[in-house]
């Protein structure tokens, strides 16, 4: 992309939807303006992504003085463009991506912004999922809070209400733990149950945020504070890491969230219907463009394929080394239904990804090198054979939809686990199948984290 365009789509940004204070109101734009599109749904995406692809796709629209305000009828965020003597807007309602989801279902809005975690399956069947990034939540202290990480049966004990003061934590003068959440994220907790909180019951000690906006305020306010927000959110808070005893360690990073090996990572999604409408799609076309894209990352989330090589992965990972070599692995992993050779449905979506980062950079100096894993079920033989077996359906699958040759493929079973297999979860994150690159020279990795 053109350098001086990018420039221009960061300053639209900065202007439409400020870090630190949100989206402005903007008064003496005019009430008359005619609804183009109406996007319903999570607040996450809705507060400052959304609006600032509204204002890209507006200005490929030929706008002029582009503006954020508040519609007087119903408080909605409403993107207007003026188009000489006429004003269009995308009107974007932050209602949570469970009320999004009834609303694209009800025919009250033409898209719904959502995370997995949002999204009932049953009634989403007849509608199409487009996945335009990665968001991971993450857990948030005050700066001044000592602690660095926290163990997931820890961070289970907070949620449940087991744990309530910070001396428990063995956190020296700091009282009493105050929590904070989303209502939109108590909603939408059932996907990370199994995660920390398995069979217990979520506490009534929240202090419920409209967004996460206000969530990280009032941790950087309240040194007793610990909130639940997406990365893009987190602020001036400390972030931390999680963990699971001595054997597992996460860090929120653009790796870990990319490939989804850290636990809270979600995928950020527009759904719409099957037939979507002709300004819908043009919007999706918008948002999947290589300057969508980049809004979509400097709004804080993840986009872009990155990598990793063996010797910057996690201690548990050494004794790989010698199997992997000078290779590097790609952030993209594909997974399985339990017990079968078949990709899940999330794992298409990540075709197109890896697809524009082979083709960019690396298709004619780099061999494609498939790892199958599998989690702890059934016997180390059987395990082997599935990891081989679902590396040999990535490389069909990869040279079926995209044209690649896969020149390596290596099964591992049970061994080298990225989650704990004493949980659904982390079977889930195990039964993988790891794509890595083994290349002529370096120089090939040299720009791998650039826009061509």
């Amino acid at each position: 992309m053109d350098s001086s365009f990018r420039f221009h789509v960061k300053i639209l940004f900065v202007i439409m939807c400020g870090l630190s204070t949100g989206c402005m109101k903007r008064d003496g734009v005019r009430d008359n303006y005619e609804v183009i599109l109406k996007i319903n749904g999570s607040s996450t995406i809705g507060t400052r992504l959304i609006p600032a692809l509204a204002g890209l796709f507006l200005s490929e629209m030929g706008a002029k003085n582009i503006n954020m305000i508040r519609d007087k009828s119903s408080s909605d965020n409403v993107v207007v463009g003026s188009f000489g003597k006429y004003s269009k807007a995308i009107s974007i309602r932050n209602n949570g991506s469970v009320m999004g989801m009834e609303d694209l279902d009800n025919g009250l809005c033409d898209l719904c912004m959502s995370f997995e975690s949002g999204v009932d399956q049953n009634k989403s069947s007849g509608l199409q999922q487009k996945v335009i990034g990665y968001d991971a939540m993450v857990m948030i202290v005050n700066r001044d809070n000592p602690i660095n990480a926290l163990d997931l049966n820890r961070l289970g004990d907070i949620f449940s209400g087991s744990v309530t003061s910070w001396s428990q934590l063995d956190v020296d003068d700091f009282s009493e733990i105050t929590l904070y959440m989303s209502e939109h994220t108590k909603l939408e907790i059932e996907y990370f149950k199994d995660i920390f909180l398995l069979d217990r019951t979520l506490t009534s000690r929240f202090v419920y945020c409209k967004d996460d906006l206000e969530i990280a305020s009032k941790v950087e306010h309240d040194k007793n504070g610990i909130g639940f927000v997406s990365m893009a959110f987190a602020g001036q808070n400390k972030v931390l890491v999680i963990k699971k005893g001595a054997e597992f360690f996460w860090r929120p990073e653009k790796f870990n969230i990319s490939s989804m090996d850290y636990p809270f990572t979600r995928r950020l999604s527009l759904f719409c219907g099957q037939k979507s409408g002709d300004i819908a799609d043009k919007f999706l076309q918008t948002a999947f463009s290589w300057n969508g894209r980049n809004i979509t990352e400097d709004a804080g989330f993840i986009v872009s394929v990155c990598y990793a090589d063996s010797s910057e992965l996690s201690s548990k990972w050494e004794d790989f080394e010698n199997e992997a070599g000078s290779s590097r692995r790609v952030s993209v992993s594909f997974r399985f239904v339990k017990e079968s050779s078949e990709l899940d449905s999330q794992s298409v979506f990540d075709l197109t990804r890896l697809s524009d980062f082979l083709d960019e950079r690396f298709s004619n100096v780099c061999s494609i090198i498939l790892m199958g894993f599998t989690d702890s079920t059934g016997s180390s033989e059987q395990n082997k054979e599935f990891s081989i077996k679902r590396a040999g359906t990535v490389a069909d699958y990869l040279k079926e939809k995209a044209g690649f040759h896969v020149s390596g493929i290596y099964g591992f079973g049970e061994l080298f686990p990225v989650a704990p297999n004493d949980t659904r979860w982390g079977r889930d994150r195990n039964r993988r199948v790891e794509v890595w690159l083994d290349c002529v020279s370096d120089t090939a990795f040299l720009n791998a984290g650039q826009n061509p």
